[in-house]
Formats: C-alpha cells, structure tokens, sequence
C-alpha cells in the first residue's frame, strides 16, 4: 500500500529527481515539484520551464546540489542549465 499518491503531470512520468525534501519530476514538457514534508498533498505544480522549450519533450534531469542548478535534456538533443 502506497504512503501517497500524488498526481499532477498530464504525460507519463519519464525522470524522478529527489533534492533534500522535495521531489522533482518531468512528465512531457513539464516539470513537477512537490515536498515529501507534506504527505497530504495529492497534486503537484506541473509547469513548463521556458518559453524558448515549447514543444520541447523533457527527457533527461539532473540536479547539481552544490551549486543549486537543474540540467534539462530535450528529445530534440538540447540541454539547458537553469538556476
């Protein structure tokens, strides 16, 4: 039995990020966000990234926790760094 479910994305989840207690997710040209300090939470904030990505389909994510940036990879072989 799950401790939760949480819904949000539209596309189905390609890439789970976890950074302290929050968890990212990207679901088509989404990303989601959600804490995991507040299980009663059912719907995350799905969201696009930029504007310069519509279309885009998210399907890489990687964190880098030192320096606080987010790397986004695109099926069209883009990657960005957002802070």
């Amino acid at each position: 039995m799950p401790l939760a479910v949480i819904g949000g994305h539209k596309h189905p989840i390609t890439r789970i990020a976890l950074y302290g207690n929050n968890v990212l997710s990207l679901g088509g040209s989404r990303l989601g966000v959600t804490s995991l300090q507040q299980p009663h939470v059912d719907q995350l904030q799905a969201v696009k990234l930029a504007d310069g990505m519509a279309g885009a389909v998210l399907t890489g994510l990687a964190l880098l926790p030192c320096c606080r940036l987010l790397l986004t990879g695109t099926v069209d072989g883009v990657m960005q760094v957002c802070c």
